[in-house]
């Protein structure tokens, strides 16, 4: 196996500083995690409500008029509680996020992390692509209090 040089292993972090790493990356993994599952979770359930929406609208006629009506309410409120539900779920992932980042930089504020180790989380992007996982469910939210106000 390979040995860094005496000059590169100089710049090399230490044992204590990749353990250190590693258990605040795993934890900011698992809450990425979560944020992910509940984005899966927020658009199946998006679809399936749609699906039965769509279903509904197809067979109108025989509902009638206020039973389709009272349908597409339940539905844009199922729609509009779940997403705020899993809004709440994913914007508490990010702040663990945000709070992991911060303790984990708090011990090398006067010295710096070590120059070898790998951003906590995705590395520099624009601060609105980072939180595209808490606007979906806005949308999500508006798309349905626009089908209550047209179907209903």
């Amino acid at each position: 196996m390979p040995t860094p040089s005496k000059e590169h292993a100089a710049k090399l972090p230490d044992e204590a500083d990749v353990r250190f790493y590693l258990l605040f990356r795993q934890q900011a993994v698992a809450e990425d995690n979560l944020v992910n599952h509940r984005m899966t979770w927020l658009l199946l359930m998006q679809g399936f409500l749609l699906a039965i929406l769509a279903g509904a609208l197809s067979q109108e006629s025989l509902l009638g008029r206020s039973r389709f009506s009272v349908l597409v309410l339940l539905l844009s409120s199922a729609g509009i509680i779940g997403s705020l539900l899993i809004l709440v779920g994913i914007w508490a992932a990010e702040e663990a996020i945000r709070r992991l980042k911060r303790e984990y930089e708090e011990p090398y504020r006067d010295c710096g992390i070590p120059r070898h180790l790998p951003p906590l989380t995705g590395g520099e992007i624009p601060h609105f692509l980072g939180i595209i996982p808490l606007y979906l469910p806005f949308l999500c939210m508006l798309v349905w209090i626009g089908i209550a106000v047209v179907l209903h």
